[in-house]
């Protein structure tokens, strides 16, 4: 329903009093930039979290995971958790867990999910395949325990990629030919349950010591392989072919550039010391014999101390993104790289470095390394401990920026997730899961407060009063542009009625309200419709004829308010 333009500025504020609960309570923020929050869901220690369908499941550090239905990606509601316990057929369980990083599939209506542990003290080490499909009933599978250092080589999962179209699995946490792990989970469907398969074992170094990909094109060995972090798997990615698997394809006697689809995995391996590391390419369409098709290692600029994981930058398949957790010297600030990759996916350089920078509220001597990260449409969602969210730019992958980020007292973000228009972190701390939301490219953003009612006239109501809305009229450049709302000059090219305007603000939901009001080009006039629903954001079509768009807090809490043209 539009708002009727009766309200005075005095009413407004008058009506704030009575907005926010006794029992709300909000997080002071510390750093916000370009990303607003939108919902907390409290009650569990956070950690590692993976969407499969409508479920998101996070990893709860030192207890096991959480389900959550994510129907609507904006308010995730929490339908289950899995808490270890003794275990009838494989022993009994100490319950506790180090990392817990899940990941799931759904084969055959079933809800699938691993969880992973890591070597970390005693009893720790083991990887659990769950049924989550009753999410309030969550049955134990099958549990490997152990770690390849104890004798126990399937056990260790720092985290694990479950290869949905493959009923592949591929843990990392191993050392030696416990480097790449693959296993068959068919035998998991079965009833009663049979452990997954191990199809083999390899040292991601000595694969590429005997690849024709390293010996055709004369490269070095580098480095030897001490531990895999993390790894993550592409199906079908379509791939230029080496030239020895070229084919004739016009029939001129001489071989031409040819296509196929390969599953590659990207693995993060790490060296002993937390000194280095390298990033290996490998083809595992055939999963019982894997090939490295291509190894980097960082040989300019700063010196990668945790090599955390490598993936491809969505939206641009040429680009890989490789983090530098940067965990030595005190817990110093994490770092990101982007390396430009080949067509084959064998020849690989470095682009670009980009590090967290330290703001007001950034806590010393603790961690602000850059850990689990997703990406979309060429930006990088990154879980930065208690640097909180952080968003990279990478639409120019050799000069990285930061386009947002959002940093709470208190926040500690083990990673960060986009999905469906929002990001998903798992809290270190006591935070729990948190919703965001990233705002790409705003045209205009301002901190602004609600209209001051000595400027809203003798109780009679104009849309467009306040300091801002009247010193700054038309003014987009005006020091006083900002105050209590904020104008937008519409580009000529987006004021023929087809373009639209979003106006968003980043207060408690439900306890402010944004509106919108268009003017012609010399300001002597009113263009409608008005965006000024009784909603908190607004956004709808551009007006024919609007050449400027005043955003106005009609009420709420001072925040951040940003606009967008789309």
């Amino acid at each position: 329903m539009k708002r009727t333009l009766v309200l005075a500025g005095a009413l407004a504020l008058g009506l704030l009093s009575g907005l926010t609960p006794a029992s709300a309570v909000s997080t002071p923020v510390a750093t916000q930039e370009n990303v607003r929050h939108l919902a907390t869901v409290p009650g569990n220690t956070g950690g590692h979290v993976v969407a499969e369908g409508n479920r998101l499941y996070m990893g709860n550090y030192g207890t096991g995971l959480s389900a959550y239905d994510i129907s609507d990606p904006r308010n995730p509601v929490k339908i289950g958790q899995y808490l270890p316990g003794p275990s009838a057929t494989d022993g009994v369980d100490t319950g506790v867990r180090a990392d817990a990083v899940p990941d799931a599939a759904i084969w055959d209506g079933r809800h699938i999910v691993s969880l992973g542990g890591t070597l970390r003290g005693p009893n720790r080490v083991q990887t659990e395949f769950i049924d989550f499909t009753d999410p309030a009933n969550p049955q134990l599978l099958r549990r490997f325990a152990g770690s390849n250092l104890s004798g126990g080589a399937d056990g260790e999962s720092h985290n694990g990629d479950i290869v949905d179209a493959r009923k592949l699995f591929l843990p990392s946490g191993g050392t030696g030919n416990n480097g790449l792990r693959i296993y068959d989970m068919r035998p998991l469907l079965n009833s009663p349950a049979g452990a997954p398969a191990r199809l083999g074992g390899w040292n991601p170094h000595s694969l590429w010591q005997n690849s024709p990909y390293r010996i055709n094109y004369g490269k070095a060995p580098g480095s030897v392989f001490d531990h895999t972090h993390d790894l993550e798997v592409y199906t079908d990615l379509r791939v230029l072919l080496p030239e020895w698997e070229w084919e004739d394809q016009d029939e001129d006697g001489e071989p031409d550039p040819t296509y196929g689809n390969k599953d590659v995995v990207l693995l993060a391996a790490a060296l002993g010391g937390n000194n280095g590391g390298a990033v290996y390419v490998i083809d595992i369409t055939n999963p019982r014999a894997p090939v490295a098709m291509g190894k980097w290692e960082n040989t300019s600029g700063n010196t990668i101390d945790y090599l955390h994981e490598v993936q491809f930058l969505h939206g641009d398949p040429s680009t890989l993104v490789v983090t530098d957790e940067h965990m030595t010297a005190g817990c110093a600030e994490g770092a990101l790289y982007t390396v430009r990759i080949s067509e084959n996916l064998s020849h690989m350089t470095k682009l670009g470095e980009w590090t967290i920078d330290g703001g007001a509220h950034d806590t010393p001597g603790t961690c602000m390394g850059s850990h689990v990260i997703s990406s979309h449409d060429r930006h990088v969602f990154m879980g930065a401990y208690t640097a909180g969210l952080q968003v990279i730019d990478l639409r120019n992958p050799a000069q990285p920026r930061r386009a947002g980020r959002y940093i709470a007292e208190g926040q500690n973000s083990w990673g960060a997730l986009y999905h469906q228009g929002v990001v998903y972190t798992g809290d270190f701390g006591g935070r729990g899961l948190d919703v965001f939301e990233f705002i790409k490219d705003p045209v205009a953003k301002a901190f602004v407060k609600a209209g001051h009612p000595q400027t809203a006239g003798n109780g009679t109501f104009d849309p467009i009063y306040g300091v801002s809305e009247e010193l700054a009229k038309c003014a987009p450049d005006s020091q006083l542009n900002g105050v209590d709302g904020f104008w937008v000059r519409i580009p000529e090219d987006k004021r023929d009625g087809t373009a639209t305007f979003r106006a968003l603000g980043s207060g408690p939901a439900g306890l402010y309200d944004v509106d919108v009001w268009f003017m012609n080009a010399n300001c002597s006039q009113y263009v409608e419709p008005h965006l000024a629903s009784e909603g908190t954001d607004e956004e709808g079509l551009i007006p024919e004829g609007a050449a400027y768009a005043v955003v106005s807090l009609y009420m709420g809490s001072p925040q951040w308010v940003y606009a967008q043209i789309l």
